[in-house]
């Protein structure tokens, strides 16, 4: 897909939030070269050491903080030479979160355990034009889908230099439906078909998976430290004894819940406003679609996150005393569309 622009000449506002990058990565820079000058010497004090491998693990470390810390010189100082911007116009199309998660390798502590570290990045999306554009999440939060702004970068280091809406999505440019005009918060109750209670049985039954996952570690923990009582029982008893309290609580109060469901079977239909769209993407999980209503986030399958758009009012169809929609309705000038959230 072809990543269409304007090209701008820098302004005295952009040159100054590049220099000081620039002024930044000097002093990273300054600040990296004290800490290898250090650890240098340190390697140099065991001389006595037969083994290169630390010389080398050192050499490959510096040598990737060199590229890194050289790039974002060279690509700042190419953004301040060239004197232009990349300037993108359009509608939002779609945002998206991005969620890495990646577990370094176990080693030996002196104590002859071995531990991990977990380290998650985040990475925030907005699509103009169909090309998706990095973005911090400020300007992620600020806007929303339908949203026509304008976005400037740096050709080279892809810094944000500017970052404005031009237009807020207007719900006159949605179909109209019956609710749009005296829009409001409606709350009803109506009985519940058997297949609606198909359907928040299958998702009653996931999120209860989930539930029994929390309540099964406290479980096993408690049971362990009952086998081999000693001070760490006395110590880690009491606040495992709470936690495992509270899931079995909660885990009680859900299935009771689920109970008083399958004898009413009533559920509740509110009128609500798609405020947003978003998209969240992980390394970990499979991609999760959610439109964001004024009464809450709804997580729907991607079918049915292309047909509902932002300022979209719809009914929300909830399994009373469980708080679990199964359900979305939308009513055009012509037709009236259903649509169930399966499992």
């Amino acid at each position: 897909m072809e990543d269409y622009f304007e090209i701008k000449q820098l302004t005295d506002e952009d040159r100054k939030k590049l220099n000081n990058q620039f002024w930044l990565i000097i002093v990273f820079a300054i600040f990296v070269l004290a800490i290898f000058w250090f650890i240098f010497n340190m390697l140099m004090s065991f001389s006595s050491m037969s083994s290169i491998v630390p010389y080398i693990i050192f050499g490959v470390i510096a040598l990737i903080f060199t590229g890194v810390i050289f790039y974002l010189f060279w690509s700042t100082y190419l953004d301040l030479k060239r004197g232009v911007k990349h300037s993108y116009t359009g509608v939002v199309k779609n945002k998206r979160l991005d969620t890495h998660t990646s577990t370094s390798s176990r080693h030996i502590t002196r104590g002859g355990h071995t531990s991990s570290r977990t380290t998650v990045k985040k990475t925030y999306y907005l699509t103009l034009n169909d090309v998706e554009h990095t973005v911090s999440f400020k300007e992620y939060n600020q806007a929303h889908t339908g949203d026509t702004i304008c976005l400037e970068v740096s050709p080279k280091k892809r810094e944000i230099l500017q970052f404005k809406i031009l237009e807020k999505s207007k719900e006159d440019n949605k179909k109209p439906n019956k609710f749009t005009n005296n829009y409001r918060n409606v709350i009803k109750e109506q009985p519940a078909k058997q297949s609606d209670v198909d359907i928040v049985k299958k998702l009653f039954f996931k999120k209860l998976k989930k539930s029994l996952w929390f309540f099964a570690f406290p479980t096993i923990m408690l049971l362990l430290l009952w086998t081999t009582p000693s001070a760490l029982f006395y110590l880690f008893t009491f606040p495992l004894f709470i936690v495992f309290l509270y899931q079995g609580v909660k885990l009680l109060v859900s299935l009771n819940n689920y109970a008083k469901f399958k004898n009413y079977k009533t559920k509740k239909i509110i009128i609500a406003k798609v405020l947003d769209k978003v998209t969240a993407s992980s390394n970990k999980n499979s991609t999760k679609y959610r439109l964001v209503t004024d009464n809450g986030n709804i997580e729907v399958s991607q079918n049915i996150y292309q047909q509902i758009q932002p300022q979209q009012v719809i009914e929300m169809h909830i399994a009373k005393f469980l708080n679990i929609t199964f359900g979305i309705k939308v009513v055009d000038a012509e037709t009236e569309t259903y649509y169930s959230l399966q499992v």
